[in-house]
Parts: structure tokens; C-alpha cells; sequence
């Protein structure tokens, strides 16, 4: 598959560099790699569905989702590369529920990344560093001061996250990353 590329201002190099990915961006944050969101298609290259989307070759094709798949014309996850050269935004993202209801049927965003690489100083911002109630994080909002309950996870090459919907979040500066999530494009900054 040809992936769909993303610019962005906290990506890098390192996609082209060590993926071969050969796409003309200065800054090149994700690649798209498994994708049928319309946001970011993947196409196949080679064979006779060269040149389709994936999106449309699963709708043409729907038995190549197999039998538990039947009637579902789209994957339900996206696998993503992530090249953070710079920190990304602290983000969180919809369960599915909120979504349907508040971004007009869509799917919420839970993942999963797979740390490819690391710079021995990387962190990953994931949840907060103990319980706090509502009150307390809308007064942090206000003030500009919510990143000092955040809480900061020093990551190596290997380690594996699970980032449910609802789980504020963010990747750090020098990490790359393989990552799963479901099909969707919500994210809440």
C-alpha cells in the first residue's frame, strides 16, 4: 500500500529517512499506512486493484474482510507511523458513544503505540499524575497550568501503550512510533 502522508509542524525526517518513504514534505509528522478514513486513504500498488484505494477496493470486495466482517465496508482501525520531532499537543480523544452523538456518527479514538525508537531523554505524557476532579483540571485549564498534573512516562524502544478514549495524552519530542487506533480522526487539543 502507498500510505497518505501528513505534514506537520512537531514531524521530521526520519519517515523518509529510515522507511525509504521518499514523500515530498519538508516535515513529515505520519504516514497513513492501512487506511480507509477519507481523511488519509491508503492505495494499492501492483496487482489488479493498482492504483484503488483500499476504501475502494474493500467496497467492491467486501468478502475480503472475511465472514465476522460481513456488511462493514471500511477497516475498523488505522495503523499510522509517527515521526515526533518536536512534542505534540496534550490531546484527548472521544470514547465511541460521545462521538456518535457529538461529531455526527463517527467512531471515538482508542490506540495503541509501539515504540519504534527513542531518544534516551524521551517522555510520552499519559493521564494525569494522580486523581483529580473536574473542578481542579477546568481552574488548571484556565489558569494555563494543566501540565503540571500531567504525568510524564520516560519510554525506550519496545515499550508498548494502550491509550484508551477519555486517557489525556501526548507523544514527546525524539519518539517514533508505530500506531493502531481506531478508525477515526477526532482529537480534541
Amino acid at each position: 500500500l502507498r500510505p497518505s502522508a501528513k505534514e506537520r509542524l512537531w514531524g521530521g525526517h526520519r519517515l523518509n529517512d529510515e522507511f525509504e518513504k521518499n514523500i515530498n514534505m519538508p516535515l513529515v509528522g505520519e504516514t497513513w499506512e492501512c487506511s480507509t478514513h477519507p481523511s488519509g486513504p491508503s492505495y494499492v500498488i501492483g496487482g489488479k486493484f493498482d492504483g484503488l484505494s483500499l476504501a475502494d477496493v474493500i467496497r467492491n470486495n467486501p468478502q475480503l474482510l472475511g465472514t465476522k466482517h460481513t456488511g462493514m465496508t471500511e477497516l475498523p482501525i488505522l495503523i499510522k507511523f509517527i515521526d515526533a520531532n518536536k512534542d505534540l499537543s496534550i490531546q484527548v480523544h472521544p470514547n465511541d458513544d460521545y462521538a456518535r452523538e457529538h461529531e455526527n456518527g463517527q467512531l471515538g479514538k482508542t490506540e495503541m503505540w509501539y515504540v519504534l525508537d527513542a531518544r534516551r531523554d524521551s517522555k510520552l505524557i499519559y493521564g494525569f499524575n494522580r486523581n483529580y476532579d473536574e473542578s481542579k483540571i477546568r481552574d488548571e485549564i484556565k489558569k494555563g497550568t494543566l501540565v503540571r498534573c500531567l504525568q510524564r512516562v520516560p519510554v525506550k524502544k519496545d515499550d508498548l501503550f494502550f491509550i484508551e478514549a477519555g486517557t489525556v495524552h501526548a507523544i514527546g519530542e525524539g519518539i517514533l512510533i508505530a500506531e493502531i487506533q481506531e478508525n477515526s480522526d477526532i482529537t480534541y487539543r
